[in-house]
């Protein structure tokens, strides 16, 4: 739940711990995709002792309507709309409670690519569809980096054997000997892998370069016959 304190007789947001107007920093603000009450203690100032002095002048029977938005277009979707079925108002304790739905595409679409925007929320009392009360002050509407828009991509798991699993496969292997380079097929067929007596190494068959290779990465070529 967020709380402020508007005066009614200056119309602005008020710091009742220093007796002030709220400064910008201090704005209420709501982030995409927050559902929140809005407190707003309605006060005509301070008394001698620095107590706020509520505005009991609220009129309950009004039909409420609350909208946040960035501009004052009367052409566009606002942001964020209440209706009076979830605006309460308590006349005695100068208390208006908002419920706040910030899940819009158009808060979306506001704040998209961005940390925050300057906006404002406006409160309307209608009677019999005429406007007889209203307050607006300045709020800050937040973006989000992280809108449940998907995961992200873990990178891919590099395409080698592990040492154990090395290990595994050379016991497997059956060596086949060979007198030279000649007598080696042109792909591999039983022999995987081949030992080469005269030069004492064990070569491969290497899938990606479709070539014989030895157990230091080199290519078998005609110059490693014996």
């Amino acid at each position: 739940m967020k709380t402020v304190y508007y005066n009614t007789t200056t119309g602005t947001l008020y710091d009742v711990d220093r007796g002030r107007e709220l400064p910008r920093a201090q704005y209420p603000w709501i982030r995409y995709r927050e559902k929140v009450d809005l407190t707003i203690i309605c006060i005509t100032g301070l008394d001698a002792s620095g107590v706020p002095v509520v505005d009991t002048t609220l009129d309950a029977s009004l039909a409420y309507e609350a909208a946040i938005d960035k501009d004052y277009s009367t052409t566009t979707t606002v942001m964020v709309k209440t209706l009076d079925a979830n605006i309460s108002i308590t006349p005695s304790t100068g208390t208006i409670v908002v419920q706040l739905d910030a899940n819009t595409e158009e808060f979306q679409a506001a704040v998209d690519t961005k940390k925050s925007i300057s906006g404002t929320f406006e409160l309307q009392g209608d009677d019999v569809d005429e406007l007889v009360w209203s307050i607006d002050f300045p709020v800050v509407c937040k973006g989000t980096i992280n809108a449940g828009s998907g995961d992200p991509d873990p990178i891919p798991a590099e395409d080698y054997y592990s040492k154990t699993e090395t290990a595994a496969l050379l016991a497997s292997f059956k060596p086949t000997r060979v007198a030279n380079f000649a007598a080696l097929p042109a792909s591999p067929t039983d022999l995987q892998p081949v030992r080469v007596t005269t030069l004492g190494y064990t070569i491969y068959w290497d899938e990606s370069a479709a070539a014989w290779t030895t157990s230091d990465g080199a290519e078998v070529t005609a110059a490693d016959e014996s």
